[in-house]
């Protein structure tokens, strides 16, 4: 963990601590030497019977990693994760709510800071990860934009900066929080929690799929894009995905669009 705390990015290094937790669970007081495939294989057998698979297949890349790291240590000689594989998860459509959901969501939040923290998120299309490491210095309200950066503590995950325009409900946002700090949102929440209140006002909205999460407000900011007819490419220029590939989720929300093209021929 330590090595993680210097080498790594906040984001990581609470992956690494949970993953750590988790294999406690198993192996208990046992030696590092000691550790073994079944108590891997035990760990992940428990988390995918409780529906946790995604977590669990990031959970097996930390301590794939980590173990990786013992080794070049000396400390071990072989990896116990070495052939724990990663279950492959199917991929639906990503979920997402409209502008109108939205502002009868957030009428289920009374915390004003939190609050803030959603609108912010659904009109940039940031991750949790960037809305919480967004400094005042990279707020640019006279050229309207908000600049996702990289930080000392901080990367955005393609590792290039990208510029987002201000939304008028965004500026709105930005000039009623309070300036206490370097940071917009940080150091009011830390990224579990933050996600954990969102879920907490999507268990209590009627109509909203209860599996909508903190993530959601960033599939809804490209989802409503694209549905409003602007093109793959801005849309993944907006979000900062670095492989078009990515952006391709959401093509299947074209289809009106393609519909009336075809459409204009008769």
């Amino acid at each position: 963990m330590e090595y993680a705390k210097i080498n790594l990015s906040p984001t990581y290094v609470e992956q690494f601590f949970y993953a750590f937790r988790e294999l406690k669970l198993e192996v208990n007081d046992k030696l590092l030497s000691q550790v073994a495939h079944n108590d891997i294989e035990k760990m992940v057998t428990r988390r995918r019977a409780e529906g946790k698979n995604t977590s669990t297949n990031n959970f097996i890349v930390c301590l794939r990693s980590a173990f990786n790291r013992a080794i070049d240590w000396e400390l071990i000689k072989d990896n116990p994760v070495a052939k724990i594989k990663k279950k492959k998860i199917p991929k639906n459509h990503p979920v997402f709510i409209t502008e109108e959901e939205f502002n009868k969501l957030i009428e289920f939040e009374h915390n004003q800071l939190a609050r803030s923290a959603y609108i912010l998120a659904f009109y940039t299309g940031c991750r949790i990860s960037e809305l919480l490491n967004i400094r005042w210095e990279d707020v640019d309200i006279v050229n309207n934009k908000i600049a996702m950066k990289n930080h000392l503590n901080h990367t955005t995950k393609s590792k290039l900066q990208r510029d987002i325009p201000i939304h008028s409900k965004v500026r709105g946002v930005i000039e009623n929080l309070p300036q206490k700090n370097d940071f917009l949102i940080q150091n009011h929440y830390e990224r579990r929690r933050l996600s954990c209140k969102f879920k907490e006002i999507i268990k209590k909205s009627e109509g909203i799929c209860q599996e909508m999460k903190f993530h959601s407000l960033r599939y809804s900011f490209a989802s409503n894009l694209v549905r409003k007819g602007i093109s793959l490419y801005i849309v993944q220029k907006l979000m900062g995905h670095s492989d078009s590939s990515v952006t391709q989720i959401y093509s299947h929300l074209r289809s009106d669009s393609l519909n009336e093209a075809v459409m204009t021929l008769e």
